[in-house]
C-alpha cells in the first residue's frame, strides 16, 4: 500500500510426549503475528501467543504471552543520505513475555498414592503454573565502509513465578513438591564486530569477534533461602550461589597447639576449616556465601584467510570470569569405602600432604576422604579459559589438473579441534566445571580429502 507494508499470520500447534499409556504430556499453542513497515523506515512487530500445558492443574493450564518490537532504519532518513560511509544503521527495541513449563514433571499438580498399599507417596501442588520471562532488549545494527559491521545489545530479563523444587524436611516422609517460588533478574550486554576485505584477486580475509557479559540475582524467593550441599538460593545473590565452608590451607602443628576449632578425627595435613561464628565448633553455621557459579563473561573470535588456492580458518572462545568447583574423584584421591567415589590416583594427586611435603596441594591420604570432602572453598578454582576451538588449513588443486582427473573439484585439508586450551585449571577441562559427570572436550586431529565428480 504505497509506503505502507502490512503482514499478518496466525496459527496453532499441538505437541505430545507420551512415553506410555500412563505418562502423557500435551502442549497446545495458538499465536498471531502482525508486522507493519512505513516508508521502509519505521517498523512495528507484535505477537501474542497462548500456551496450554497438561503439566498444570485446572485453572492454571493456560498462559498468555504477548510481545512487541519497534525498529528505526535511520540510514533511510534524509539527514543521512549524504553520509556515504554508513551503509546500514538500525535502532531497535523490544519487550515481551515468554512462558516456560520445562522445570516441572508431569502430574505434579496432584498428589499420588502407591497403588499397592494406598500410601501417599507424592504431595501435589494444584497452584503451580507457568514460569514467565519478561525481557527488554535495546540494540543497534551498524554497517560502515561496506565491510565493517557492529551489533550491540543490552538486555534486562526477569523471570517471575520461577519453578523450583525446594527440599522438604526428612520427617515429612515424602518427596519434595514444585512451587512457583519467586523471581530472578538477569542483566547484561552483548557486542559483536565483523570485518571482511579483499586485497586484490589472490587474498581475502574475514573476521568476527564477540563479547557478552551478564549478572543475575534472586529478587524474591518464597520460603527461602533454599540450601543444598554446595549451593544456596538466597534473595540478593546470584542463583545457585556457592555455599561452602571457608578454609585456610592445611592444618599444621601450631594450629593444634593454638586450639583451632577441629572436626572429630582431624589431624595435621587435613583441611583447615575456619570457625566463622567463633563458637568453638565447626558446623553448618560456619558455611558462607562463596561465589557465583555462573560464567559471566564469554567471548569468541573467528578468522578466515584465503591466499590463492590455500585457505585457513580458526575459531577461539572462552570465559573471562568463571568459578568452578572440584567434586567427585577430583577431590577424593583415595576412597576404599565406596564403589563410586574412589578411583585410581592420578599423577597430579600424588602431591598430597606428608611430613616431608607440608605445602602439598592435597590433604593427607586416608582410607576415605572423610571431613576433607566437605563442601568448602578449598575446592574452588578459577575456570576462566581461552580455547582454540578449531583450526583448518586447506588447499584447492589447480583446475586444469582437476579436470585431467575427470573431477570437478579436489581439495585436501588438515583439521585440529580443541587443540590449545589456556587456563589455570591445568589438569582438567575448564568446561567440565570441575565435575567428572561432564565429559571433557577431546582433541581431534583430521586429515581429509574432498572430491567432487
Amino acid at each position: 500500500f504505497d509506503k505502507h507494508y502490512v503482514y499478518a499470520i496466525a496459527g496453532l500447534a499441538r505437541e505430545g510426549d507420551n512415553p506410555s499409556n500412563f505418562d502423557q504430556v500435551t502442549l497446545a499453542s495458538y499465536f498471531a503475528k502482525f508486522n507493519y513497515v512505513f516508508d521502509n523506515k519505521y517498523l512495528l512487530e507484535s505477537t501474542v501467543r497462548a500456551d496450554g500445558s497438561s503439566k498444570f492443574g485446572p485453572g492454571k493450564k493456560w498462559g498468555t504471552f504477548p510481545c512487541v518490537a519497534i525498529g528505526w532504519s535511520v540510514h533511510n532518513e534524509e539527514f543521512l543520505k549524504h553520509v556515504t560511509f554508513i551503509d546500514n544503521f538500525k535502532l531497535r527495541a523490544s519487550y515481551g513475555l515468554m512462558g516456560n513449563n520445562g522445570n516441572v514433571d508431569r502430574y505434579r499438580y496432584q498428589s499420588l498414592i502407591d497403588g499397592g498399599n494406598g500410601v501417599e507417596t507424592t504431595i501435589g501442588n494444584p497452584d503451580i503454573t507457568w514460569e514467565t520471562v519478561k525481557m527488554v532488549d535495546i540494540g543497534a545494527d551498524v554497517r560502515m565502509f561496506k565491510n565493517l559491521g557492529l551489533t550491540i545489545d543490552w538486555f534486562d530479563k526477569t523471570t517471575d513465578n520461577i519453578l523450583l523444587t525446594p527440599p522438604l524436611s526428612l520427617s515429612s516422609g515424602v518427596n519434595s513438591l514444585p512451587v512457583n517460588s519467586g523471581s530472578v533478574s538477569n542483566k547484561g550486554w552483548e557486542l559483536m564486530l565483523n570485518y571482511s576485505k579483499s586485497l586484490g584477486k589472490d587474498i581475502d580475509f574475514s573476521t568476527s569477534v564477540g563479547y557478552s557479559y551478564y549478572t543475575n540475582k534472586v529478587l524474591s524467593l518464597r520460603g527461602g533461602p533454599f540450601i543444598s550441599s554446595n549451593n544456596i538460593h538466597q534473595v540478593g545473590q546470584p542463583i545457585d550461589s556457592y555455599y561452602l565452608y571457608k578454609t585456610d590451607g592445611l592444618l599444621k602443628q601450631n594450629d593444634l597447639d593454638n586450639g583451632s576449632a577441629l572436626l572429630p578425627g582431624q589431624k595435621i595435613g587435613d583441611i583447615k576449616y575456619l570457625d566463622i561464628n567463633q563458637d568453638g565448633a565447626i558446623d553448618k553455621d560456619d558455611k558462607v556465601l562463596s561465589g557465583n557459579p555462573n560464567p559471566q563473561g564469554t567471548y569468541f573470535a573467528n578468522l578466515s584467510f584465503n591466499f590463492k588456492r590455500f585457505s585457513f580458518e580458526t575459531q577461539l572462545n572462552g570465559f573471562t570470569k568463571s568459578l568452578a568447583y572440584y567434586s567427585g574423584r577430583y577431590q577424593s584421591i583415595l576412597n576404599v569405602t565406596s564403589n563410586f567415589d574412589g578411583g585410581a590416583p592420578m599423577t597430579y594427586q600424588t602431591d598430597y600432604w606428608t611430613p616431608e611435603n607440608p605445602n602439598a596441594r592435597y590433604p593427607r591420604l586416608s582410607p576415605s576422604p572423610g571431613n576433607n570432602a566437605l563442601p568448602s572453598d578449598y575446592w574452588l578454582a578459577d575456570a576462566a579459559f581461552l580455547r582454540v576451538k578449531y583450526m583448518q588449513l586447506g588447499y584447492n588443486f589447480e583446475p586444469n589438473f582437476v579436470k585431467s582427473l575427470k573431477l570437478s573439484s579436489l581439495r585436501v585439508f588438515v583439521n585440529l579441534q580443541n587443540g590449545i586450551t589456556l587456563s589455570k585449571m591445568k589438569h582438567f577441562d575448564p568446561e567440565t566445571r570441575g565435575s567428572e559427570a561432564n565429559y571433557p572436550m577431546m582433541k581431534v586431529y583430521t586429515i581429509g580429502l574432498n572430491v567432487k565428480f
